[in-house]
């Protein structure tokens, strides 16, 4: 009799955080970085053409190894206009992307984020909720897998 065998990946979990400044990104990056003691690496701009969501929208990187977590900061405007209108109010988010992401990890940054003087508003959001989310996360995801430098 053949065995069969199921190769399984657990999913890994995300977190949302929607940022308001009036900061370009590299400024808003700096104080990011200074704030957390990271240092965010620039990714290939996000690039989508797909109906409501077309332009080029750039993105940050950084790798967590304490938390085993990727995170982005993933611009929501730019000069073409709002890569997700339904949070037209929202200029950046930080995307929290890893197997252990929880909520008390959330709240931690969530804290540490507020002390940057030129962040104006910060919310938990749930990116899963807009119209259209499959088209979204599949060219990001695709967009990710491509520029993402693979960690050891």
């Amino acid at each position: 009799m053949k065995k069969l065998t199921l190769d399984y990946e657990a999913p890994q979990q995300m977190q949302t955080l929607g940022i308001s400044c009036q900061l370009a990104d590299y400024k808003l990056i700096f104080r990011i970085n200074k704030q957390l003691n990271i240092k965010f690496v620039r990714l290939e701009s996000f690039t989508v053409n797909a109906g409501r969501f077309s332009g080029t929208y750039s993105l940050y990187h950084f790798y967590d190894s304490e938390n085993e977590m990727d995170i982005y900061l993933l611009s929501n405007k730019m000069d073409n206009g709002v890569l997700i209108s339904d949070f037209k109010q929202l200029d950046y988010f930080l995307i929290l992307r890893g197997e252990y992401v929880d909520e008390d990890l959330l709240l931690s940054y969530k804290i540490q984020l507020r002390q940057v003087d030129d962040i104006l508003f910060l919310q938990t959001i749930d990116i899963e909720s807009i119209k259209n989310y499959l088209l979204f996360a599949e060219a990001y995801e695709l967009h990710i897998e491509k520029c993402t430098p693979e960690i050891s």
